[in-house]
């Protein structure tokens, strides 16, 4: 059978040459390749180094890997790589030797060849105080014990821990849970078992700095008697153990029995014995408390602070037995307890003791069915612990005064053998049921938190109703701005409007019924033509009077359009400057008490083109040196008069529409329209005065 080492571990070994090229050029005298166990095991710490040995396979199926054994001792492996090999093969084994991340000599294979079957030593009986003082480093021994617990690995969770016992010592044996499953784990507690296996000063891969243990597997383990049916069937600790610190950290299981006093966060409780030993017990499974006050037998690994026993990994059931008595509280403060001086000084006569104390709830902590109240009492914050009377803790809030009774905890380090003395870390009060915590005052509602709180909402809430009515006020200030442009637009509209309708009306009333009337006039006078030459010639002179009424109007209406008379808020003023340009040196008297808002606009520039037709006659006709215009309200309708100093008329025989004149009859059409009247006094030679009365 020829050895053909893989593409993969021919670069590997190319790399590892070149690394101990370099290494080999401070050392000369290394060998280049190893070739047997004691060589690799003492290879110096750091140097890469290539390793060929022949050996036989003591087991294969370890946790850590191969266990090979050659003439010069016995060599773990620490990887696998699902090598198919079986215990007595002979193989040859190829890899390299490095430190690992963590500075540790590591031994890594590359690759296995089965040359044959070899010649395997049989394990070297050893005990389990010895193994622990490292008699059996890098042996493969037998080692036969009881089986104190059993863990699994949280890291691994295909390796178990057995804790192999003498009574007196354990012993770690790390084992694969292939073979088993968990009930036939649990079955080994307490059983007599023999192990075979590889013994190293360092058990774990990850566990850094892990003491020595054993190496197995599960068909190396033989059971030699079955585990008691009952757990608790193991010694009772005496107090001589107990005394000794160092050897209560060392023993097996062992049992005790004793009152519950107090329990807390779903795994703990105080036990006092019938000597009034206090002993703190640590239980293996969550949620699996005794009663307080009930009598129990417990099954756990002893350990001491130095002041009392600590039982952990425990078990407990009922036990026939008297109960210690309810103790009756004692009230204390924090400062009895533990008072300041130099040093913060804790008196341990209170561990275990039933306590009665009060104190202001400064924080509440809720947890996974953990309750803690931090409450301030004198210059201390104490804990109590109401984990095992929930309902205890209803309604209360943090600055409540209560007064909280229950047992006395001292947290106190566990006694190691580096550590001359144990340290006192705090207390807590722990209580037992729900009546323990009595509520003796509730803070007032009107706190500084709630003040705070208050006074941040009503400054948002101003910050808030600032920024709205700053908004509002813009979105007022845009709208106001977008109604009035409308407004302004719609009125323009509507002024237009009504101007354009006034225009079509003066247009309408004005000239096309003068103009109808001139082209009466001319068709009469074409049928006179031939036949009464005066009479035609009666009908043009009609018809040239009236179109030059009819020229006098447009003008006038032009001169309207131009004229911003109407815009004038004080009617005096309006009437001036329309009537001013048609009345010439003639003197005008105005004294016209109407308010120009008072009446609307139809109105006003019917009442100043009536006015300026009288003015108008008085200075063409009458050739009136004075004009006097007067207008006010009288009994809610607009009397107004226009009188002047000239020639004056007959009323008699004044010309009218026959004759050409259409200025009166104008007149009368604005006023009849405005549903008004109209009074002419006239005299020749003596002037002539008009007065009006219309609607307002």
């Amino acid at each position: 059978m020829s050895f053909r080492p893989s593409i993969a571990f021919i670069l590997s070994m190319l790399v590892r040459i070149a690394l101990m090229a370099n290494a080999d050029a401070a050392d000369d005298s290394e060998t280049a390749v190893l070739s047997n166990a004691e060589l690799i095991r003492h290879t110096k710490a750091g140097i890469g180094r290539i390793f060929e040995i022949t050996g036989t396979v003591l087991a294969e199926d370890f946790t850590a890997g191969l266990v090979i054994e050659d003439a010069t001792g016995i060599l773990q492996f620490s990887n696998r790589h699902d090598f198919k090999t079986e215990t007595g093969d002979l193989v040859k084994v190829n890899g390299y030797t490095y430190i690992d991340k963590r500075g540790r000599p590591w031994i890594e294979i590359e690759d296995v060849l089965v040359l044959g079957r070899g010649k395997t030593t049989p394990p070297t009986p050893a005990n389990v105080a010895d193994t622990v003082r490292g008699v059996f480093d890098n042996r493969f021994i037998r080692i036969e014990g009881r089986v104190a617990d059993v863990i699994f690995d949280e890291i691994d969770d295909k390796v178990v821990f057995f804790f192999l016992s003498d009574n007196q010592r354990t012993i770690t044996v790390a084992c694969g849970k292939t073979g088993f499953d968990d009930k036939s784990i649990r079955k080994l507690i307490n059983a007599e078992i023999s192990v075979v296996g590889f013994c190293t000063p360092n058990l774990g891969a990850l566990r850094r700095f892990q003491t020595r243990g054993i190496i197995s597997s599960a068909r190396n383990i033989t059971t030699l008697t079955p585990a008691p049916p009952d757990p608790f069937n193991v010694p009772e600790i005496s107090t001589a153990m107990a005394a000794d610190a160092d050897c209560a950290g060392s023993l097996s299981r062992r049992r005790l029995d004793g009152t519950v006093l107090a329990c807390w966060n779903g795994n703990a409780f105080l036990l006092a014995t019938t000597n009034r030993c206090f002993v703190t017990v640590s239980l293996s499974e969550q949620n699996n408390l005794p009663k307080v006050g009930s009598f129990v037998r417990i099954a756990g690994f002893p350990d001491t602070d130095m002041y009392n026993l600590h039982f952990t990994r425990a078990i407990w059931k009922m036990q026939a037995g008297e109960a210690l008595s309810p103790a009756v509280p004692v009230e204390a403060t924090a400062d009895e307890i533990a008072s300041f001086g130099p040093n913060l000084q804790y008196n341990f006569y209170f561990h275990g003791k039933t306590v009665k104390i009060t104190g202001t709830i400064r924080h509440i902590f809720k947890s996974d069915g953990k309750i803690s109240l931090m409450i301030e009492n004198g210059r201390h914050i104490v804990t109590v612990n109401a984990s095992a009377s929930p309902d205890s803790s209803a309604g209360i809030s943090v600055g409540c005064v209560i007064a909280a009774t229950g047992v006395c905890i001292m947290d106190v380090d566990i006694y190691r053998p580096n550590m001359p003395l144990t340290k006192i870390r705090g207390f807590s009060i722990v209580t037992r049921d729900d009546g323990d915590i009595k509520i003796l005052s509730k803070p007032s509602w009107w706190t500084v938190g709630r003040l705070s709180a208050l006074c941040v909402f009503l400054i948002l809430s101003f910050i808030v109703i600032a920024v709205w009515n700053r908004f509002l006020q813009r979105l007022v200030d845009r709208r106001g701005r977008e109604l009035f442009r409308s407004n302004i637009d719609k009125v323009s509209a509507e002024l237009k409007a009504d101007e354009r309708t006034r225009l079509a009306v003066e247009l309408h009333d004005a000239l096309s019924q003068s103009l109808t009337g001139v082209s009466l006039q001319l068709d009469a006078a074409r049928r006179f033509e031939n036949k009464n030459r005066r009479r035609m010639s009666q009908h043009l002179d009609f018809a040239m009077r009236a179109l030059k009424s009819c020229r006098d109007e447009l003008r006038n209406c032009l001169w309207d359009l131009r004229n911003r008379a109407l815009d004038e808020k004080d009617l005096n003023e309006a009437i001036r400057r329309t009537i001013s340009p048609f009345t010439g040196e003639a003197k005008l008297l105005i004294r016209f008490n109407v308010p120009r808002e008072s009446i609307s606009q139809n109105t006003a520039y019917a009442l100043i083109r009536i006015i300026r037709e009288l003015a108008t006659n008085a200075v063409r006709h009458g050739a009136a040196r004075t004009i006097r215009i007067a207008g006010a309200f009288e009994n809610g309708r607009l009397r107004f008069s226009v009188s002047d100093d000239g020639t004056g008329f007959d009323s008699d025989s004044r010309p009218g529409i026959s004759d050409g004149h259409f200025g009166l009859e104008g007149i009368r059409e604005r006023i009849g329209r405005l549903n008004g009247e109209m009074g002419i006094t006239t005299v020749p030679g003596k002037g002539t005065s008009v007065s009006i009365s219309i609607d307002a």
